[in-house]
């Protein structure tokens, strides 16, 4: 859901964008697929520790996700926001839609986290 968000003419398909940053977007969708394979490859085997490849499956979407939260932070000069039109506020806080899927995939990542770890 989160890949197809950026197949528009905001993100990779901005000509405004320069090439490389085409890239790194293109990069980042990519390796998103790729983690993502893995972390349910690491939850559907049957082989193995469980409570290793429950915690990798956790950990991989959060070490993915949890950059939306603070990369403002580290780089002043870059932008939550990807679109010209201003954006909502619920209690005076802008609500960025890709923080707001940033913190719903995280939370599943957790509550799946709880879920696998109750089965034990």
């Amino acid at each position: 859901m989160s890949t197809l968000v950026d197949l528009n003419g905001t993100h990779l398909f901005n000509p405004a964008w320069h090439p490389h940053a085409v890239f790194h977007d293109a990069l980042m969708l990519l390796f998103l697929a790729a983690v993502t394979a893995i972390a349910l490859w690491m939850l559907w085997r049957k082989d193995g520790d469980r409570r290793v490849a429950v915690l990798v499956a956790t950990l991989v979407p959060i070490a993915f996700w949890t950059p939306f939260f603070y990369i403002t932070w580290i780089l002043p000069n870059s932008s939550l926001n990807a679109f010209d039109e201003p954006l909502p506020k619920l209690a005076g806080i802008t609500m960025y839609p890709n923080v707001i899927i940033a913190f719903v995939m995280c939370l599943l990542a957790v509550v799946g986290y709880r879920f696998a770890r109750a089965e034990e």
